[in-house]
Order: structure tokens, then sequence, then C-alpha cells
């Protein structure tokens, strides 16, 4: 999880840079630029809190199954030593 968790920090921060340079270099006043850096800004927090909710609810539902194949386990092996016990 967390190469991927990695990567995708990578990626969000490699496209923040890439559209503020290229918000920066582009010919239009400076109240357009900051216009526009802040909208972008605001687009990629959405973004990064929207790909956190969802790597989020992967994680919780991993969790929840692996604790019910723990509780499983342990109900199977609770009715093996009461078997061996009889």
């Amino acid at each position: 999880m967390g190469d991927k968790g990695d990567f995708l920090a990578g990626v969000i921060v490699g496209a923040t840079v890439g559209v503020v340079l290229g918000i920066l270099f582009a010919p239009q006043s400076g109240a357009e630029t900051r216009q526009r850096i802040k909208e972008k800004a605001t687009q990629v927090a959405e973004d990064a809190r929207e790909r956190a909710t969802e790597v989020g609810t992967r994680l919780r539902d991993t969790v929840q199954e692996r604790i019910g194949q723990l509780r499983q386990r342990g109900a199977d092996a609770d009715v093996e030593a009461a078997e061996t016990a009889l």
C-alpha cells in the first residue's frame, strides 16, 4: 500500500507543479494568473480529497474483510478444540 500511496503523492505533486509552471509562463495579467492558480489549487485539493476518500474506503473494506476472516478462523479453531476435547 505504501508504494501506491507514494506513487499517488508523486503524481499529485508532479501535476500540481506542471499546472503552476504552465500558468506562470502563460501570457496573461497577474490578476488572471493568480485566479487561475487559485482555481487549479482548489481543483487539485478536491481531487486529492476524493483520492484519499477512495483509498480510505478500500483500506476500511480490506480491514473489515481481514477481521471477518480472522473471526472465522477463531470460530473454526474453537469448534476444532471442542471436538478434540470430546
